[in-house]
């Protein structure tokens, strides 16, 4: 049956959170609103078709060493509002494995694969693999390539597709649906993802090929009915 068969590609949502895409934020990322825009019809096509998606979201401590030395200001603090995601990803009942991978409650990947919805995966560095239990639950989901998309271009995004590369894994970056905090900073590490095999690509791009799968879904269905 076509479930069976590696998914095209799997959505990955970095830290679309209140403390990265609200406006007046200690981040103030200069292109939070066009990004936002972007990631919001993303999220919307991919429910559409019920693609499974791979949520990360920062919850720190105020101790945590990302904030020594003032390199970025506090941010996404746990039980704070602004660890909160964004309404535009927001996913009521979506399961969350905390930092650390901690395995009870677990997830039912194979439910999550075949229906659809969001796991969330928190994670208290920029590399979403700092939480071990990334790489099961990409292993589990199956899918041939990771399309990238969220904050921060030069950071949480660079780390986690650098990982995923080293994992032998394909990976998207959606460029204008990808906030960034340093203009040059952003550029030159797409200039590197894309240097180590990782593509770039717009978001138009990205929802073309969710209404061509979708075709495709519907045409073996059909077939499977006949």
């Amino acid at each position: 049956m076509f479930l069976d068969r590696p998914l095209p590609f799997l959505f990955v949502d970095l830290c679309t959170q209140d403390d990265f895409f609200a406006p007046d934020t200690p981040l103030a990322l200069p292109n939070a609103a066009a990004a936002r825009r972007n990631i919001g019809l993303l999220a919307r096509a991919g429910a559409q078709v019920n693609l499974p998606i791979l949520a990360g979201c920062d919850v720190h401590r105020p101790d945590d060493p990302e904030f020594a030395g003032g390199k970025l200001p506090p941010h996404a603090l746990e039980g704070a509002a602004g660890v909160r995601k964004i309404h535009e990803t927001f996913v009521r009942g979506a399961p969350s494995i905390p930092r650390g991978g901690h395995r009870r409650p677990w997830v039912d990947l194979k439910s999550l694969r075949e229906r659809g919805g969001q796991v969330v995966v928190e994670k208290d560095e920029f590399d979403l693999f700092s939480n071990p239990a990334c790489r099961e639950v990409v292993r589990a989901l199956n899918a041939q390539e990771l399309i990238l998309y969220g904050a921060m271009l030069e950071c949480d995004l660079f780390a986690t597709a650098l990982t995923a590369r080293t994992l032998g894994q394909a990976v998207c970056v959606v460029s204008d649906a990808a906030a960034y905090r340093v203009p040059d900073a952003a550029h030159a590490a797409l200039y590197g993802l894309q240097h180590r095999g990782v593509r770039a690509a717009p978001t138009e791009e990205i929802l073309l090929r969710i209404a061509l799968w979708k075709r495709r879904q519907e045409r073996q269905r059909r077939k499977a009915h006949r």
